[in-house]
């Protein structure tokens, strides 16, 4: 039993010195050329979002906070969301 048990240390031995040998492949030189930074981009006038804007962004955040309290809570949430935004694009639509 201590034969094979000696044998069988002495290949994980010699295995893990061989896996610190270096590897003989060639290795070749990247092919691929750098891309050229892009030109910055222009800045424009800030935008000014409506009261409107920021309540309807605000709404799924709300959802998933009500759905972590009290399961089902936040699909109310978004219900609102949907007719809050049918509203909106009825108004647009008949203006």
């Amino acid at each position: 039993m201590l034969r094979v048990l000696l044998i069988f240390v002495s290949l994980l031995a010699i295995t893990a010195v061989k896996a610190q040998e270096r590897d003989s492949a060639v290795v070749r030189q990247d092919t691929i050329k750098p891309v050229a930074p892009k030109a910055a981009p222009v800045k424009s006038a800030p935008v000014v979002k409506s009261p409107e804007r920021i309540r309807l962004e605000k709404m799924p955040r709300r959802a998933a906070i009500r759905s972590a309290i009290i399961p089902g809570w936040g699909q109310m949430a978004l219900s609102e969301l949907h007719l809050y935004t049918t509203l909106i694009k009825l108004t647009i639509r008949n203006s």
